[in-house]
């Protein structure tokens, strides 16, 4: 009687484990956008680029000294990486289906 509960729940166990990995989404596109609109302060490029002006002490393009010189370029180059909606645009059409 033992061995067959036994043999019962192992082979539910193994039934529920496959199915669950069958039915696994893919949440690519998903965490990539989720990151985009985290990592992208003011939701574009260009909002986030002029908020690097405040953050490195820059009031306009005039006082850029060489002390804030390398804060603003840091700012920048990492607006230019966060607010890259190319990677999901290129997750979205890899996983579009093809026309038919």
């Amino acid at each position: 009687m033992f061995k067959t509960f036994l043999v019962f729940f192992i082979t539910l166990f193994l039934f529920n484990s496959c199915e669950i990995k069958t039915k696994r989404e893919d949440n690519t596109f998903r965490d990539a956008v989720g990151l985009y609109f985290l990592r992208c302060s003011g939701g574009s490029l260009g909002a986030c680029q002029s908020s690097c002006n405040g953050k490195c002490g820059v009031s306009s393009g005039a006082n850029v000294t060489t002390n804030n010189l390398s804060c603003l370029n840091s700012c920048q180059s990492e607006c230019s990486s966060n607010c890259d909606l190319s990677v999901p645009l290129l997750i979205y059409l890899a996983r579009k289906p093809p026309l038919k």
